[in-house]
C-alpha cells in the first residue's frame, strides 16, 4: 500500500468519526474527564503517603498540593485526604464506565451507518456498473470488511483513550520529575518509531486479508449455489478442498498477525521493564529520592508501560483494519458516482396506455468491445403479448434491461405512447414495470411476507386476484394458507409452484410491462400449461414481453420477435 493510500485510509478513519458527532463528542469529553480524574487522583497519592509515613519533611510535591488545597479554602488531614482519594478514584469510575458504553454505542452507531450508507449506494447504482462487479466482494465488503472497519474503529476509539491516560500519568509524573520523565518519554517515542516496521507489516497483512475474504466469500456462494451440481458430477470433495484453502489461507493470515502483535507487545514489556528497573536503580543510588514520590513514580511508570503496550498494539488493530474501511469508502464513491439519476417520488408513475417503441438502440456494456444490440427497432402495442426468441447470448436478457428501464442505450430512444424515456423518467417507469425471471428468488418469511415485497399496502382482495390470476390457488391448501413459512428459497414448494407464486407477486402492482424471462424452460409439460392458461387471463389487461424459446407460448402472443447476436431478425404476427 503506498503513503497516499495510507493517507486516504486515515482520512476515511476521521471522516468516519465525523458521521456521528455529537456521540465522538461525548467519548472525547468522557476521556478527557477520565484523564482529569486520574490525575487528580495520583497527585493525591503523594501527601497520602507523606501522612501515611508520618515524614517530619514532606515532598516539594506535597507541599504544592496543599498548598492547592488551601487556596480553595480547604484544610485536610488524613481523613480528608482517604476520603477525597476514594471521591476522585469512584468518580473515576463512573466516567470509565460511561465512557465505555457511549465508545461501544458510537463504535456499532459508526459500523451500522457504514453498512447502510454501502447497501444504499449499491442499490442506487446503475444496473449495467453493478453488474461489473462481483457479487461475491459486494458482500464480502458488507458483512465482512464493514464489521472489519468497526473493529479498525474501536482500535481508535481505545488509542484515544489509551492516549488519555497516558497523557495524564504522564502529567503527574512531570509534576514529580520533569527531567526523567522528559527522557522516559522519549525513550518510549523512540520505541514506537522503531517498531514502525511491524506496523508497516500489519498494513500488508490487512490488505492481503481482504483479498483473502474476497476469494472465501466468492468460494462461499459457488459452493453453497452449486451444491445440486457437484453431488450429480461428483466433485463436492473438490468444492470442498477449494473452500478449505480460502479457509486456510485466512487463518495463516490471522496467524501471522497475531505473531505480530504478540511479538510487538512483548518487546514493549521487556523494553519498558528495563526502563522501570534503570528508573529506580538511580533514583535509589543516585538522586536518593523521596520514598513518596519515588513509590509514586514507580506506580506511574508501571501502568505506563502497560499504556505504551496498549498503543502500540491499537495502532496495531487501527493499521490492518485501514484496507477494509478504504475499501468500503471507495465502493460507495464509485457506486455514487455511477448512480442513477434521481427522481422525484412525488411526481405521477408513468404508465403505458398506448405503444412502446425502441428506434435504433445500440446497448454496449463497459467491459465488452462487442454490441449486445445492434440497431434494434421494434413496436409493442399496449396490452400486446410479445415472444422475444433467440439462443442463448442473442440479447435477450439485454433487451428486456432496456425495456425495463434497467439499462440506459448507448444510442437510440425508448418511447412511451411516444414520450422519450430518459433520465429521472426511467426510474419512475420502473414503478409499472414488474419482472418474473428464470431463477425465482422467494424470500425467508410466509407467503403473505413474499407477496408483500411488491406491494407493502396490498389488500386481502389485492392478495386474492393476483394469486387467481397466476393460477396460484394452491397457497390456500399449504397448512397454514397463506400464512405458512416456506423459507429461504421455498424448497418445500415445487418449480411451478414457485413460479406462479412469482407470478403472482408480480401481478399484484398491476404493472403497466409484464416480463417474463424463460420462466418456464425447466418446468414439465403441465405446468408450463398451468403458466400459459394464466397468461391467457391476463391478455389483453397489461402490456407481456416473454423471453424464451418454447413453443406453448407462439399460440399466445400477438407477435414473435427474433433476436440473432444482438440483432432483430425476423417479426412475425400471429393470430
Amino acid at each position: 500500500m503506498t503513503g497516499l493510500q495510507k493517507w486516504e485510509g486515515l482520512s476515511a478513519s476521521i471522516q468516519l468519526f465525523s458521521r456521528q458527532p455529537v456521540f465522538s463528542g461525548v467519548v472525547f469529553s468522557l476521556t478527557i474527564l477520565g484523564m482529569l480524574t486520574d490525575s487528580l487522583g495520583l497527585i493525591t497519592l503523594v501527601p497520602l503517603l507523606d501522612a501515611l509515613m508520618g515524614s517530619s519533611v514532606s515532598s516539594a510535591l506535597s507541599v504544592k498540593v496543599l498548598a492547592w488545597w488551601q487556596a480553595l479554602g480547604l484544610h485536610p488531614e488524613l481523613t480528608g485526604i482517604l476520603l477525597a482519594f476514594i471521591f476522585l478514584m469512584a468518580l473515576r469510575g463512573v466516567v470509565r464506565i460511561a465512557k465505555d458504553v457511549a465508545a461501544t454505542r458510537l463504535r456499532a452507531q459508526l459500523t451500522d451507518d457504514l453498512r447502510n450508507e454501502a447497501l444504499a449506494a449499491l442499490m442506487d447504482a446503475e444496473w449495467q456498473w453493478l453488474g461489473n462487479h462481483k457479487r461475491s466482494d459486494q458482500a464480502n465488503m458488507l458483512l465482512t470488511e464493514v464489521q472489519r472497519a468497526g473493529s479498525g474503529v474501536f482500535a481508535a476509539l481505545s488509542l484515544l483513550a489509551t492516549s488519555a491516560a497516558f497523557l495524564a500519568y504522564l502529567f503527574v509524573a512531570v509534576t514529580i520529575e520533569p527531567l526523567t520523565t522528559a527522557f522516559a518519554a522519549g525513550v518510549g517515542g523512540l520505541m514506537l518509531m522503531l517498531f514502525s516496521k511491524l506496523r508497516h507489516k500489519a498494513l500488508d497483512l490487512g490488505q492481503e486479508q481482504l483479498s483473502v475474504h474476497r476469494r472465501l466469500h466468492e468460494n462461499a456462494l459457488e459452493s453453497i449455489g452449486e451444491i445440486k451440481l457437484a453431488k450429480i458430477l461428483g466433485i463436492t470433495d473438490l468444492q470442498l478442498s477449494i473452500f478449505g484453502q480460502s479457509v486456510s489461507d485466512l487463518r495463516q493470515n490471522q496467524i501471522r498477525f497475531s505473531l505480530l502483535s504478540g511479538i510487538s507487545r512483548e518487546l514493549f514489556q521487556v523494553l519498558g521493564a528495563i526502563l522501570v528497573a534503570a528508573y529506580v536503580f538511580v533514583g535509589v543510588s543516585y538522586w536518593q529520592m523521596p520514598l513518596p514520590e519515588l513509590l509514586v513514580m514507580v506506580f506511574i511508570f508501571a501502568r505506563l508501560v502497560p499504556m505504551l503496550t496498549s498503543f502500540q498494539q491499537f495502532l496495531h488493530m487501527m493499521t490492518n483494519a485501514l484496507p477494509a474501511l478504504q475499501e468500503a469508502e471507495n465502493t460507495i464513491i464509485q457506486a455514487r458516482a455511477a448512480a442513477e439519476p434521481k427522481h422525484d417520488s412525488n411526481v405521477a408513475t408513468i404508465l403505458l396506455t398506448k405503444e412502446l417503441n425502441l428506434i435504433g438502440v445500440n446497448m454496449c456494456y463497459s467491459n465488452s468491445s462487442a454490441l449486445a444490440l445492434k440497431d434494434v427497432t421494434m413496436h409493442l402495442p399496449a396490452r400486446s403479448t410479445t415472444v422475444i426468441m433467440g439462443p442463448s447470448g442473442s440479447g435477450k436478457s439485454t433487451l428486456a434491461d432496456v425495456l425495463m428501464g434497467l439499462l440506459q442505450p448507448n444510442r437510440g430512444l425508448i418511447l412511451i405512447d411516444g414520450i422519450r424515456l430518459d433520465g429521472p423518467d426511467r426510474i419512475r417507469w420502473r414503478q409499472s414495470v414488474s419482472y418474473v425471471p428464470q431463477e425465482i428468488i422467494l424470500y425467508a418469511g410466509t407467503v403473505r411476507d413474499n407477496l408483500s415485497r411488491m406491494k407493502p399496502d396490498a389488500t386481502e382482495a389485492e392478495i386474492e386476484a393476483a394469486l387467481a390470476a397466476a393460477s396460484a390457488e394452491f397457497v390456500y391448501t399449504l397448512p397454514q394458507g397463506i400464512d405458512t413459512q416456506i423459507g429461504d428459497g421455498a424448497h418445500g414448494l415445487s418449480g411451478g409452484e414457485k413460479q406462479r407464486l412469482a407470478l403472482a407477486r408480480g401481478l399484484l402492482r398491476r404493472p403497466s410491462l409484464l416480463v417474463l424471462d424463460e420462466i418456464t424452460s425447466a418446468l414439465d409439460e403441465e405446468n408450463e400449461a398451468r403458466i400459459c392458461e394464466s397468461l391467457v387471463k391476463l391478455a389483453g389487461q397489461m402490456t407481456i414481453v416473454i423471453l424464451g424459446h418454447r413453443s406453448a407460448f407462439l399460440k399466445i402472443a400477438d407477435q414473435v420477435l427474433h433476436l440473432q447476436n444482438g440483432e432483430l431478425i425476423t417479426e412475425a404476427q400471429t393470430v
